[in-house]
């Protein structure tokens, strides 16, 4: 799926979570913003931990749910702020993955 026409068609908007997998570790975040074809924004948690996890260019995978189906991307950290907020920035995936339906717990 073209990752461009994915989230400027809101499958990613601001405030959706999202899970953030970094050396083996993952991470329930947010989804803060992006640039089109340049990076995406992520708020990321107040812990020591995810300094050496989140170092600049570490791999990361990024999992959410839209429209019923788990959309998958891969990226890279590009740059880590602590100050005024604990924000991630990755390179804006090249394309996304849809490897499952999502499932919503029923009664």
């Amino acid at each position: 799926m073209d990752s461009e026409k994915a989230f400027n068609g809101l499958l990613l908007e601001t405030g959706r979570h999202l899970n953030l997998i970094a050396r083996g570790r993952t991470l329930r975040r947010c989804f803060v913003g992006s640039k089109p074809r340049e990076y995406l924004v992520i708020e990321v948690p107040r812990s020591t931990e995810i300094d050496a996890c989140l170092a600049e260019g570490a791999a990361v995978i990024g999992l959410f749910c839209a429209a019923g189906k788990m959309v998958q991307f891969e990226s890279s950290a590009v740059a880590f702020l602590r100050e005024p907020a604990w924000l991630l920035f990755v390179t804006y995936p090249r394309r996304l993955k849809i490897p499952m339906t999502c499932e919503v717990p029923t009664g």
